[in-house]
């Protein structure tokens, strides 16, 4: 085997049965578990110019729309780049990181791993493993209901800033129409409010968004809603 299916082989191995006793299912490069109303996903990315991957965790929610305003089917997968919540797995300190299983990469590494020894296929597997189970996997255990995910962004991380934050790839106006719809499903329509307000003070240019928050803030404020 080349270094590429010797790394993918090693997680293949000792990976995936972890993540399987984990409640994920899955094979290969994509994992999901769905945990009721919540899922969490993972998703390993191959570099673009080869040699090395990064591994991309998802969050959603079974009653958030996705952009076209469908709603994810069920027993349906879903893919980290449609997940409401999104970041990239990365060892402390890091905020990118990719594992480099072939020499002669580390071109293709991001500033902060330009000198990273470049170890064997099997060892940068074992070291993308340890790092979901010391990091990913706590974090995940942080976010499996829906009341835990409602902490994740509160109204004044959208009123305060760009983006809301790095770790989720929001921007304010998408924050604060997901969250909004988060504290709506929790029964919280006071909340709700509060935070598409805030969207909508956020909102520029952003036509469909804009409308989404006016159509949902006159929803939940009609007096028989």
């Amino acid at each position: 085997m080349d270094s590429k299916d010797t790394f993918f082989a090693c997680l293949r191995d000792e990976w995936a049965p972890l993540l399987r006793r984990s409640g994920f299912k899955g094979s290969g490069q994509r994992f999901q578990r769905d945990l009721g109303q919540v899922i969490h996903v993972i998703g390993v990315q191959v570099n673009k110019y080869g040699g090395s991957c990064c591994v991309n965790l998802g969050l959603h929610l079974r009653f958030l729309p996705f952009t076209n305003n469908q709603l994810l089917a069920p027993g349906e997968k879903i893919r980290v780049e449609s997940c409401e919540f999104q970041w990239r797995l990365t060892p402390p300190g890091s905020t990118d990181y990719w594992w480099a299983f072939e020499q002669g990469v580390k071109a293709h590494l991001p500033p902060g791993l330009l000198d990273k020894t470049n170890t064997g296929p099997v060892e940068e597997a074992r070291h993308l493993i340890n790092t979901f189970e010391t990091y990913g996997e706590p974090r995940f255990q942080t976010v499996t209901t829906v009341a835990q995910v409602s902490e994740l962004i509160q109204v004044e991380d959208i009123e305060r800033s760009w983006p809301v934050s790095p770790l989720y790839s929001f921007t304010p106006v998408r924050a604060g129409l997901t969250m909004a719809r988060i504290y709506e499903y929790l029964g919280n329509r006071e909340r709700a409010g509060m935070f598409a307000r805030a969207g909508l003070s956020r909102v520029g240019q952003a036509k469909a968004v804009r409308t989404a928050l006016e159509e949902f803030l006159n929803r939940i404020e009609m007096p028989d809603n």
